[in-house]
This record gives C-alpha cells, structure tokens and sequence, in this order.
C-alpha cells in the first residue's frame, strides 16, 4: 500500500482552533488561509454599496445545525454586513455559517449560508460573504424590493 502524503486541508482543526460562544461551538480558525492583496492606488476598496437595515437579525449557526446568538444587522450589501452587539471569540479571516432573518411586506425572508470576518471592533462586527450565488441572488433582490 502506497502511503500518500495528505495536504493540509483534509485534517482536522485542532481542538484549540475551534470557536465557541457560551460553550456552543461556531467555527474554527482558519487565520491561515491567505489574505487578498490590497487595491492599486487611489481605488474604492468597497466593491458594493451598502444599504442601512430596519429590523433585520442575523443568527449564527452552531456546528450541530442549532441557532446560536442573534444579532441586529447594522447594513447589507451584495459583499457582505456588519452586524452590532458582537461581543465574541470570532476575529479576522475566520469562516462562520449564519442564518438571515428579513422581513418583506407582509413576508419573511430568511437564508443560511457562510461569511468571512473582516474585523471585530468595539462591538462590531463586520463580515463578506463567501462565494455562493445563492446568498448575492438572495440580497440582490432583498435589497432591489425594500
């Protein structure tokens, strides 16, 4: 039998890499993964504008499927949000799977899926979505109907 090499991805995070809040476990550190680069002189960093939220919560989604805290949403964009009264282990660059919960005219709109934390600060925090066409179809219209 021929012992092949594994690569990084296929092991296991370590037990110190796992987050949690109140002893619910809400994703691993993935601080490893590479940083995008940084924008060429004088361009916008924001590729989306952001549009202000009214009563829209996020809820982030423990590793058995359960909903963790939930979190009044400051703003959305096709990129990502920024959620207030975060007080948690999350920091930059770490991956975490999340529930939104809106509401249009007498409906509710409500989708899970994965953001990236761009920064954690004074009780903020501010995340990107990653790739998924599904959630930038979701807030393309969420956001073209409020």
């Amino acid at each position: 039998m021929i012992d092949r090499p594994r690569a990084f991805f296929y092991k296991s995070p370590a037990k110190d890499d796992k987050l949690e809040i109140n002893g619910r476990y809400i994703g691993w550190n993935m601080a490893w993964f590479k940083k995008s680069g940084g924008k060429a002189d004088g361009a916008k960093q924001r590729e989306h504008d952001r549009v202000s939220c009214d009563g829209e919560t996020l809820t982030l989604i423990t590793e058995s499927g359960s909903d963790g805290l939930s979190f009044k949403l400051l703003d959305v964009s096709l990129g990502g949000f920024a959620i207030t009264g975060y007080e948690g282990p999350l920091h930059g660059n770490q991956y975490f799977e999340f529930r939104f919960n809106g509401e249009l005219g007498d409906g509710i709109a409500t989708i899970e899926g994965f953001a990236n934390v761009v920064r954690v600060k004074e009780g903020m925090l501010a995340a990107k979505f990653t790739p998924q066409p599904k959630i930038k179809a979701f807030f393309r219209n969420y956001i073209d109907m409020k």
